[in-house]
């Protein structure tokens, strides 16, 4: 039977305990409960961005349902360049920065599935780092946002840390790889050729 003092000891420790289950980050539970189901939320929106104000960068958005689009960043003091429609919103990048579309493409949602699992794997709803500031003059930063439902997340490095951090860096990677992917793609669609030549494999 337990004793008044140890009542009194646990009590708090229990407390304790259901504070830290309630602290979880909504977004990583979400993620895992994803991850484990094996599918990836159609409402899901990653954004990341690589970014100096002095040398401009990448911005790339990618959806649940496979939507990616991505769009060059332009330096802070250079002209816009493309169509108006296609210039970034006030606070789509960072300090509401410019941005140009050079690639709008869908991959199937399943292709997903490797992403999800690294964004999981890496905590990547956690912030591991100083508190964010403006970018400066002369330093670059990389951001990547997540949203899903009402939940948000962002975390972000200074571009000399990425691969010290080695977080940002592997779901840089893995973004790039799916971009190649969209650009393989359309160049088998625009080559009849090569269609030719896989229905009609040599003897």
């Amino acid at each position: 039977m337990p004793t008044p003092a140890s009542t009194a000891v646990s009590l708090p420790l229990m407390a304790l305990f259901a504070l830290c289950v309630g602290c979880a980050h909504p977004m990583g539970s979400r993620l895992e409960s994803a991850h484990e189901a094996r599918r990836v939320p159609e409402p899901l929106a990653l954004t990341y961005e690589e970014l100096s104000p002095a040398w401009g960068g990448r911005w790339i958005r990618l959806h649940g349902d496979g939507r990616i689009e991505v769009r060059r960043i332009r330096p802070d003091f250079a002209p816009a360049q493309g169509r108006p429609e296609d210039a970034l919103e006030e606070g789509e990048g960072l300090q509401g920065a410019r941005g140009e579309r050079i690639l709008s493409a869908r991959l199937e949602p399943s292709q997903l599935a490797p992403l999800l699992a690294l964004l999981v794997e890496l905590e990547a709803w956690e912030h591991r780092g100083g508190v964010e500031t403006a970018p400066l003059v002369d330093r670059g930063r990389a951001r990547l946002e997540l949203r899903l439902g009402d939940s948000r997340s962002t975390i972000w490095e200074w571009i000399e840390d990425l691969e010290a951090q080695d977080r940002l860096l592997r779901v840089r990677a893995e973004l790039q790889r799916l971009i190649e992917r969209t650009e393989s793609g359309r160049e088998s669609d625009a080559d009849p050729s090569a269609a030719d030549r896989a229905e009609d494999p040599e003897p």
